[in-house]
């Protein structure tokens, strides 16, 4: 998967969270004193939120938006055709 296929599908899956009225932020992640913090799904206040660290290469900020997402029902949320696709074959990965 090159660099550009792995944002695309960040664009993509990012579109289907908002539908779960879930929000993204990608942005550079750092804990109090400056421990790191891992990407993942947070629940702030009422909503939740999925952080993606933008020092990580897109294959790895796609991994974790998929491993956050993967707690949520996408069945009835509609995803591009590459999305689909790329959720079909990790599918059985992810399990």
């Amino acid at each position: 998967m090159t660099k550009a296929q792995a944002e695309n599908l960040i664009l993509a899956f990012s579109q289907a969270a908002r539908q779960l009225d879930i929000q993204v932020r990608t942005e550079r992640l750092q804990g109090v004193g400056g421990l790191p913090v891992s990407s993942g799904l947070a629940q702030v206040e009422e909503a939740y939120v999925i952080f993606l660290e933008k020092r990580q290469p897109p294959k790895e900020r796609l991994s974790a938006l998929i491993a956050a997402l993967d707690k949520f029902d996408l069945s009835q949320v509609e995803l591009t055709p590459e999305a689909a696709d790329y959720l079909q074959k990790i599918k059985p990965m992810v399990a």
